[in-house]
């Protein structure tokens, strides 16, 4: 295709119109390399191979990567276009750019896509990879490049296929930009990454109508961006991340897709660090909005907009919270009161998220303020209040000093109502490879029939136990608000709610 004459393609019958000049003009210039120069027609119809060429051999002399002659014309030509801006983009040292004119353009394989090739289209809905009404069984576009993997596409729609794009890279993905690129109607997912999605931005596309929209399969996807993007539509989860470490998103929506699959949640991470959500828009979404596992306590909502969740027929319904970390919220608006999590951090007015869960409304390295949740004690029972864990090992002492604030309300036989309530003075230190210590002292003036002590305690963890007294089934609430001194980094103490 790279040949002398760089002349284009030739079919049986004439050289498509501009072929000539536009690949000199390519060659000499480095302006995008159109697939029209290579024979693609793109209005929206099936062309086989066989439409143009008699034989096989005959198209293998234009189309070296041919089959069969059933293959499709435009997916020939849009990957010999490709492979021609990558042999340019070597000898010019430079990535090369290929035009896909408007158009709707049909494939019967996957287009490979090297790193140093962009791909433009002249917008989204005008040029389109068309496969929705021709069912084809691979993505639509994967990566050439099997180790060290980049990928840059802008203004184009990829309709069908399982996948709009697959990337298997052996290494990881370093460097890839999607501006401006619509997701639809894939049969699996609209866009995965096997694994290390890296150093990226997504920037105004559409992920829609699919099970999955972005899918990174093993760990982890960071420093990657996506601005004003749209997940409309999924059948099962709008985003799934294994691994995420500094990963924004910046306005764009969450919307509808709840499907047959209404407990698979919206946002799905796994082992994610510093993944925060600013300005973004969620409505109609399945009832989970998050499910996150192997928490490292950096999921982030702030100035976000909640209206509620699928509920077909009716007025949104609350969302969901399932997460084995710490949620922080900075301010939001939720148009459906909905149960927070189990944890989490408050920064900021949040109307309408119930705190059936732990409330930490500050927690640092060396500061807590936590509510617990509430929970019902037996008569004769008892219930870890706070759990003390030793972090590292050091020969400076850290100490923890700080106050618990406990209500207890208890039904008397007759009937009548006993609310205590009670506070405590909390001290624990740590030294070297010895045990916690713990020390506690009631500050409530008079006899409260609850016992409030030291609990288990050994070099790694240490707890407060409350116990009732009076034998009286109750209900109890409590906050922690504590700080530490850590001398040195090598040792800290951390608190929990029992």
């Amino acid at each position: 295709m790279a040949g002398a004459a760089l002349a284009g393609i030739a079919d049986d019958k004439a050289t498509p119109p501009g072929a000539q000049g536009g690949s000199a003009s390519a060659a000499s210039t480095a302006t995008p390399v159109s697939v029209r120069q290579f024979g693609a027609i793109g209005d929206g119809g099936f062309h086989a191979l066989s439409t143009r060429f008699s034989s096989l051999s005959a198209a293998r002399n234009d189309y070296p990567a041919a089959s069969a002659l059933a293959e499709s014309l435009d997916g020939a030509a849009i990957q010999a276009a490709i492979d021609h801006a990558e042999q340019l983009g070597r000898s010019l040292q430079a990535r090369c750019c290929v035009h896909v004119p408007a158009g709707r353009y049909r494939l019967s394989r996957s287009i490979r896509l090297p790193s140093n090739v962009v791909l433009i289209g002249d917008g989204i809905g005008v040029s389109i990879i068309d496969n929705q009404n021709t069912p084809l069984d691979v993505p639509l576009i994967v990566n050439a490049d099997p180790d060290v993997v980049a990928m840059s596409i802008q203004d184009l729609s990829l309709h069908g296929g399982t996948h709009g794009i697959r990337i298997t890279a052996k290494q990881y993905v370093d460097g890839y930009e999607l501006h401006r690129v619509s997701f639809q109607m894939q049969s699996d997912k609209n866009f995965e990454c096997n694994k290390l999605l890296q150093i990226g931005t997504f920037v105004q596309c559409v992920f829609a109508k699919a099970p999955y929209g972005v899918y990174v399969v093993d760990w982890t996807t960071n420093v990657a961006s996506f601005h004003d993007c749209r997940f409309e539509d999924h059948s099962r989860t709008a985003l799934h991340l294994n691994g995420a470490e500094g990963v924004n998103f910046f306005g764009g929506r969450f919307e509808s897709g709840l499907g047959v699959h209404g407990k698979d949640p919206t946002l799905s991470l796994v082992n994610a660090a510093a993944v925060n959500f600013h300005g973004v828009y969620f409505e109609g979404t399945p009832p989970v909005l998050l499910r996150e596992s192997r928490s490292r306590n950096g999921v982030t909502f702030t100035g976000c907009h909640f209206t509620g969740s699928a509920n077909p027929g009716g007025t949104p319904g609350p969302y969901r919270f399932d997460s084995d970390g710490i949620v922080n919220f900075g301010p939001n608006d939720w148009g459906a009161p909905s149960p927070g999590p189990a944890r989490m951090a408050l920064f900021g007015p949040n109307v309408g998220l119930v705190g059936t869960g732990r409330r930490y409304l500050l927690r640092t390295p060396t500061d807590w303020r936590i509510h617990s949740e509430q929970v019902d004690l037996a008569p004769a029972g008892s219930h870890d209040l706070v759990t003390i864990t030793r972090i590292g090992t050091g020969k400076s002492p850290a100490c923890i000093t700080g106050t618990i604030e406990l209500s207890r309300m208890a039904r008397r036989p007759d009937n009548s109502v006993l609310v205590t309530l009670a506070t405590y003075h909390l001290t624990a230190t740590a030294s070297g490879e010895g045990p916690i210590t713990v020390g506690l002292r009631p500050t409530t003036a008079g006899t409260v029939p609850i016992r409030v002590a030291p609990g288990s305690a050994d070099a790694a963890r240490a707890t407060i136990v409350m116990t009732a007294t009076d034998g009286l089934p109750s209900t109890i609430r409590w906050t922690l608000v504590a700080q530490a001194i850590v001398p040195t980094p090598d040792l800290r103490i951390e608190l929990d709610l029992g």
